[in-house]
C-alpha cells in the first residue's frame, strides 16, 4: 500500500496532463468567498501540526490543492458526476442547514429524486477519491477495492463513510472558518499485517469523517433518511479550555484551517478563559 511515486496517476497510471485535485472543493471556496475578498480579509490556510500560515490569494491557489497525481481525464471529465452528486448534496444543506441540525437527518430523496440511491454511490466516490489523494500525499495507495468502486466494478468495501454535525457556532458561540481539514491518521493492524486510515473534513457545520479498514464498510443503505451522528460541544463553553492547554484542544476540533487572522483569533479564543 506504501507508494512515494508522484509521476503518474494514481487513479490509471497515466504519466499525461497530471493535475492537482483541489483539498476542499472550489465550490466550496466560491460559496463562502468571492474573488475580490481574499486580499481583503487576508484569507490563510493554518496548519496547526506545522503552526504555520500561508497567504491564500483565489480560490486556484496551490497551497489548497493536492500535488499533480491525477492526470487531465481522471481528474475532468472521468469524475464529473461524483463532483455534480456532491454539489447537489451540499447545495442541499446550506439552503436547509437550519432544518437540518434541528432534525439530524437528511432525506436523500428531497435532494436526487428518485436516483437517490444511484446518486448516493457517486458522492461517495466523490469521497474515496479525496481520500485517495490523501492517502497518496502521504505515501500510501488506495486499496484495490477503493478503485474497483471508483471503476464501478465493485461494491464499496474497504471504506466507511459518516456524516457528523459539527455545530460550533451554535454551541459556542463562536465565529470559526467554514472550511476545515482533519489530520490523516494511521495505525498498524498487528493482527492483519495492515496499515488502516482515518481522517475528516468540515464544511460550515458538516463533517465527512472516513475510515479505510479491510472489509469496513457496511451495505448499501436501504432508507433515504440519512441518519446524521452529532458531536456536542456544550462541554467545551464552561471554561475547560483556557490559554494554556489550547494547543492541547486544537486537534478536538481542525487540523487544516482555511481562514483570516480574525477568524482563526475568535474561533481558539474568544470565550476562553484566560487562566
Amino acid at each position: 500500500m506504501k507508494s512515494k511515486s508522484f509521476k503518474k496517476c494514481w487513479w490509471c497510471n497515466s504519466t499525461e496532463d497530471l493535475t492537482r485535485e483541489h483539498k476542499i472543493k472550489k465550490t466550496h471556496f466560491d460559496y463562502f468567498y468571492k474573488k475580490d475578498e481574499y486580499k481583503d480579509i487576508d484569507l490563510k490556510l493554518f496548519k496547526n501540526e506545522e503552526d504555520r500560515s500561508f497567504i491564500i490569494q483565489g480560490p486556484k491557489s496551490d497551497f489548497i490543492k493536492f500535488p499533480k497525481f491525477l492526470c487531465k481525464v481522471c481528474n475532468g471529465s472521468r469524475s464529473k458526476p461524483f463532483d455534480e452528486s456532491y454539489d447537489d448534496f451540499f447545495s442541499y444543506f446550506f439552503e436547509n442547514e437550519d432544518e437540518i441540525l434541528k432534525e439530524k437527518r437528511i432525506d436523500l430523496e428531497k435532494i436526487y429524486q428518485n436516483q437517490w440511491r444511484e446518486k448516493w454511490i457517486l458522492f461517495k466516490k466523490y469521497i474515496v477519491k479525496h481520500i485517495s489523494c490523501r492517502l497518496v500525499e502521504k505515501g500510501y495507495s488506495p486499496t484495490q477495492n477503493m478503485l474497483n468502486f471508483l471503476n464501478g466494478n465493485e461494491k464499496l468495501k474497504d471504506v466507511k463513510v459518516v456524516l457528523r454535525l459539527k455545530p460550533y457556532a451554535n454551541q459556542l458561540s463562536l465565529d470559526f472558518p467554514p472550511l476545515s481539514i482533519g489530520r490523516l491518521y494511521h495505525h498498524e493492524n498487528i493482527i492483519n499485517n495492515e496499515i488502516e486510515f482515518t481522517g475528516w473534513f468540515t464544511v460550515k457545520s458538516l463533517s465527512i469523517e472516513y475510515f479505510v479498514q479491510k472489509n469496513i464498510s457496511e451495505a448499501t443503505p436501504r432508507s433515504n433518511l440519512l441518519r446524521l451522528h452529532t458531536t456536542d460541544y456544550n462541554m467545551f463553553s464552561n471554561g475547560l479550555i483556557n490559554r494554556s492547554n489550547i494547543n492541547e484542544w486544537q486537534t478536538i476540533f481542525e487540523d487544516y484551517q482555511f481562514g483570516s487572522d480574525s477568524e482563526w483569533y475568535h474561533f481558539y479564543m474568544k470565550n476562553v478563559d484566560p487562566s
